[in-house]
């Protein structure tokens, strides 16, 4: 659990030395974190794919992809304030959707829990 406060505040240093500097005026961005755990042992998921889409905007909801670090979290971002969805998805298998918010407006980092067995055999 440490791991996991010590990568959020690294998220929040970096959403707000990042964001501001690099944003236009009138486009906000922000960082979120995702805690991947395994379903059945709630242990850390390193090196999982964690794909990330916007729910609704101008891009049309392109697909980003973010790796989970060793703790189990992946930092993701910077984007623009706005509804996303994020989900697990590795070996043709894919972890329930978590929807999150994002805004730009206040320095804060969203977090979520994505739950996941890697361990199932697709076939």
């Amino acid at each position: 659990m440490r791991t996991l406060l010590q990568s959020i505040a690294a998220c929040a240093i970096l959403g707000l030395s990042s964001a501001s500097a690099t944003a236009p005026p009138g486009q906000e961005q922000g960082f979120a974190a995702a805690y991947v755990v395994h379903v059945m042992t709630g242990e850390p998921l390193a090196g999982m794919p964690v794909v990330v889409q916007q729910v609704i905007g101008p891009d049309g909801g392109t697909a980003r992809v973010y790796i989970t670090g060793r703790d189990g979290v992946a930092v993701i971002g910077p984007l623009e304030s706005g509804l996303y969805v994020a989900y697990v998805s590795y070996n043709n298998n894919e972890s329930q959707a978590v929807r999150f918010q994002i805004d730009g407006r206040v320095d804060s980092v969203t977090t979520f829990t994505l739950y996941f067995n890697p361990d199932v055999d697709p076939s």
